[in-house]
């Protein structure tokens, strides 16, 4: 490229004293600095630095229009003479130097390097301001309570974070050392979402059951972080399931149960106690008309199982609200080890829903002696523990309450049991 732009400046002049002379080792090393992008505006400069010079040039030179200037006289014959004087005032002298074309064309480049070292300067110091004002505003997203008061080493109350996140401190700790490994993003970009935002994240919508818009702004995340927070804590917490539901099956956890609950009402031989409550989804797209349950609206059938203190230790989550609850203990697990002796010589307490079975006792019908009458009464004290726990449960994670609008059909249609 320089090799056509010194042929095109020779072509332009006619290759006489305005022709551009060899580059030199410095003026090498000026392109190179400047790179290919500046050689247009390098090339526009030399084109009017060699039109200035053919320009005086003319001037100096003879013809038909300046004859009568270049006369000879008695105020210009000695200085426009071919001779020693006219040879002199055409080459650089002390009284009027005149510089070498390569020197202008040097001073042409140094200032085109200036201006783009300006420029190269203002597009870093703006890169710079950007990326300080995305860095606080990342910092600040990052520093919002909802995030990081579970910390030890913050200053969250134990009250506030049971409040805003539903479990105590140790239990978020608990759930997080479980779901960590499965949680942690393979990706090297920064401000990459930690297992622990995605576990609050999660843990925060079951608690509100508000719109994951709402959540996200009071977390300082976005509507669609949350949404994948969701997604991928469910499914894990569904499989820890199992560690957390524990239905008694030694002879020795039996014989526990038994003697709880009847501390409770003085019934004998009860392993556990089973109820149904309806959780309202919205309407899903397939089989609608079969989750519409008994009171009007689309839902599924949970059926669960607590011990004396209320605590679930089995829970059937899969089928629509139109499902009796009959159906759902028959489909069970639970059905089935107590049709296999599991329960060995204990039983279950269930409401007029369920089926009278050697292992499911449910409240006498028709009471008619005085006997009947005390067996309802202290089956529905021991009963209600199960009916207690379940009101807790939706209070304590809006996003199953009625209250909220109901689960979508996707993420509550994953069962359970």
């Amino acid at each position: 490229m320089r090799a056509a732009a010194r042929k095109r400046e020779a072509k332009k002049t006619g290759g006489g004293i305005n022709s551009v002379p060899p580059l030199t080792a410095e003026e090498e090393k000026v392109l190179a600095i400047l790179g290919p992008e500046a050689l247009e505006g390098i090339l526009g400069g030399i084109d009017a630095c060699a039109s200035s010079l053919s320009s005086t040039s003319g001037l100096l030179q003879s013809g038909p229009s300046t004859s009568g200037l270049l006369q000879s006289g008695s105020s210009t014959s000695g200085l426009l003479q071919s001779g020693p004087s006219t040879s002199g005032l055409r080459q650089s002298g002390p009284s009027s130097p005149a510089p070498p074309v390569h020197q202008q064309w040097i001073q042409g480049i140094k200032k085109e390097l200036r201006a783009l070292r300006e420029q190269q300067e203002r597009h870093h110091q703006e890169l710079m301001a950007y990326r300080r004002a995305k860095l606080e505003l990342l910092q600040q997203q990052a520093s919002k309570p909802g995030l990081t008061m579970f910390l030890p080493s913050n200053g969250g109350t134990d009250d506030a974070i049971l409040r805003k996140f539903r479990l105590p401190r140790n239990k978020i700790l608990e759930l997080l050392q479980h779901v960590k490994p499965h949680l942690q993003r393979a990706t090297r970009r920064n401000f990459a979402l930690s297992p622990a935002v995605q576990l609050l994240a999660a843990l925060r919508y079951y608690a509100v059951g508000s719109f994951m818009e709402v959540v996200g702004d009071g977390l300082g995340l976005s509507k669609s972080s949350v949404s994948k927070a969701v997604t991928a804590v469910t499914p894990l917490l569904l499989q820890l399931m199992k560690n957390f539901l524990i239905f008694p099956q030694t002879p020795e956890e039996i014989q526990q149960a038994n003697q709880h609950f009847y501390n409770v009402a003085s019934i004998s031989r009860v392993i556990g106690i089973i109820d149904g409550t309806l959780i309202q989804v919205s309407s899903p797209v397939v089989n609608e008309p079969l989750y519409i349950c008994r009171k009007g609206y689309p839902a599924i059938n949970v059926q669960v199982v607590c011990n004396h203190q209320g605590i679930f230790s089995d829970i059937v989550a899969k089928w629509p609200g139109s499902t009796h609850d009959s159906f759902v203990w028959a489909n069970s697990a639970v059905c089935q080890v107590a049709e296999e002796g599991g329960f060995r010589d204990s039983w279950l307490l269930g409401d007029s829903g369920y089926p009278l079975r050697p292992y499911l006792l449910t409240p006498v019908q028709h009471p008619a002696t005085n006997a009947e009458e005390q067996f309802n009464q202290a089956h529905g004290r021991t009963l209600s523990i199960v009916e207690r726990a379940i009101g807790l449960w939706k209070q304590r994670f809006h996003c199953i309450s009625k209250s909220s609008g109901g689960l979508g059909q996707g993420k509550c249609s994953s069962s359970s049991s």
